[in-house]
């Protein structure tokens, strides 16, 4: 669940305050990248990135040249290299849960010796602690996105409350700050702290040396040289381990010095959530724009063929496309991917490849949706009360094709989520008994229909958030509920939630 759902916001004014809405329950698989703090306007980080460099600042003055030959000032630097994670703030490249590891014990003390061996060099500038994922074993991305959030939690902290108290998110002393108990928004007894997205990428300081061009944009020449020093192809090169470049970056300081000033004036540029190619936000698609001006088009492509089948619908209803098309590729790995959307004369694609995202995410995004499990629970007693629990947990839309509908309880329970904003549609028979038992669909968007094929529309399912679905015997009646033996089974799936709702969609469009 996401920080939207459980503080019982829209994601949107998360979105305006700046803030990362993470998912409690799983690191993300981005990190902070301490330069994107460089010039960030954001009040509580103004001086964020100057603050964290003196701190590696004074370790070289302070402490550094009297660690090689005295133990007490080893072990001064040895803490000052140590740091826990901030898990509550669910970054990271943990496999399932928010808790990683930050640098201590026996790492700690490897960085320490790296460091002495560094400055022994002739290399005291402190952007070089940023940069150790390219040579250091044991240090990547994720362990200096924990360093720099250690560094400066009490600015993340401040963020985090102002950011409570404009929003009206209720907050509790969960997070201890120099001793002293501190408030954050508080979900199962764990506090949380809120990252700007504006400082997290997925690659930020590559994990592994191979990176280093396409995340410090590194001259051919420069790349080319250091490939012929350490092996004779590029295939080589970017496999070498760690200790191999490291002990080519010892041999050639000067080297070493001409990557610390490439990477220190590289362009640093965060993640881009507009697309989400690495689908960090639960999405099931990635936008792009193409083409050349005045002829510029939409790209999306799905993970799977039935969701642009799905998704179709939804982007023509927008109004706002001249042209929405699933593309024909010979590529069988995206065949019935892709949707190409054309904009209508004077809408820039930039503008439509943002209504279109709006659009995806309000259909397709919720708590549950992106859940690789598939669960099936079914259900022979208290039917019409389950029924209910699961419509209770609709985030955004409720799609209902029952052949008959008389219960006023379940009725009301759409209705209170119509209102709530949930996009609820029912399909129901068009018959004698809805005509003269049927509930009171005036204020909910309903449509009855005959069988196609000559008999009776006897279909009995729902789909909720396009992931949950109830199907089974069960009609949405009082006699259900009150007389019969039924059935129903709770199928938490999204393809087979996908393949009902694309059916749902051609029911109700016809």
């Amino acid at each position: 669940m996401r920080y939207s759902e459980i503080f019982k916001l829209d994601a949107e004014d998360l979105e305006a305050k700046g803030v990362f809405n993470a998912d409690v329950d799983s690191d993300s698989q981005l990190h902070i990248d301490p330069s994107l703090f460089k010039g960030c306007k954001i009040p509580e980080f103004v001086g964020a990135y100057d603050e964290f460099n003196e701190y590696f600042a004074k370790v070289f003055t302070g402490i550094v040249p009297y660690a090689r030959s005295n133990q007490r000032f080893f072990d001064q630097l040895v803490r000052h290299l140590s740091f826990r994670e901030i898990a509550s703030t669910c970054l990271g490249y943990s496999q399932s849960g928010t808790h990683g590891s930050g640098i201590g014990g026996k790492l700690a003390n490897q960085v320490a010796t790296t460091i002495l061996d560094i400055y022994d060099i002739g290399i005291n500038n402190p952007v070089v602690f940023e940069m150790m994922p390219f040579f250091e074993e044991g240090i990547g991305a994720d362990r200096i996105s924990d360093m720099t959030a250690y560094l400066l939690i009490r600015r993340l902290i401040n963020y985090t409350q102002r950011v409570c108290i404009e929003l009206g998110i209720p907050m509790e002393p969960r997070i201890r700050l120099g001793g002293l108990p501190t408030e954050v928004p508080t979900y199962r007894r764990t506090g949380y702290v809120f990252v700007p997205a504006e400082v997290l990428c997925d690659l930020p300081t590559a994990r592994s040396y191979d990176d280093i061009d396409s995340v410090c944009h590194y001259n051919d020449m420069f790349r080319r040289r250091i490939c012929q020093s350490i092996g004779e192809r590029w295939t080589d090169f970017k496999n070498a381990p760690k200790s191999r470049v490291k002990q080519f970056l010892f041999e050639n300081p000067d080297w070493f010095k001409e990557f610390i000033e490439e990477y220190e004036h590289s362009s640093h540029v965060p993640y881009n959530f507009h697309n989400d190619r690495k689908h960090v936000m639960g999405r099931c698609y990635a936008t792009s724009v193409r083409g050349a001006a005045p002829n510029k088009f939409v790209l999306v492509t799905f993970n799977h063929p039935e969701q642009a089948q799905t998704a179709l619908p939804i982007i023509i209803q927008r109004g706002n496309a001249k042209e929405v098309t699933i593309v024909d590729t010979d590529d069988e790995a995206f065949k019935g991917r892709i949707i190409k959307i054309v904009p209508r004369e004077g809408i820039p694609a930039n503008e439509l490849e943002q209504t279109v995202n709006t659009s995806l995410l309000n259909f397709f995004l919720s708590r549950t949706i992106y859940r690789e499990e598939t669960i099936v629970a079914p259900a022979f007693d208290d039917i019409k009360k389950i029924i209910i629990e699961e419509l209770n947990k609709a985030i955004n839309t409720i799609y209902v094709c029952v052949a008959w509908f008389t219960d006023d309880d379940i009725r009301d329970v759409l209705l209170d989520k119509y209102h709530a904003g949930v996009d609820v549609r029912v399909i129901t028979y068009l018959d004698g008994v809805n005509k003269k038992h049927g509930v009171d669909f005036q204020d909910i968007p309903h449509i009855e229909r005959r069988g196609e094929r000559g008999g009776i529309m006897h279909r009995k399912y729902g789909i909720i958030d396009n992931h949950v679905t109830i199907a089974g015997s069960f009609n949405w009646t009082d006699n259900a509920s009150e007389r019969n033996d039924e059935n129903i089974e709770i199928i938490q799936d999204w393809n087979n939630a996908n393949i009902c709702t694309r059916q749902f969609l051609d029911d109700w469009n016809k």
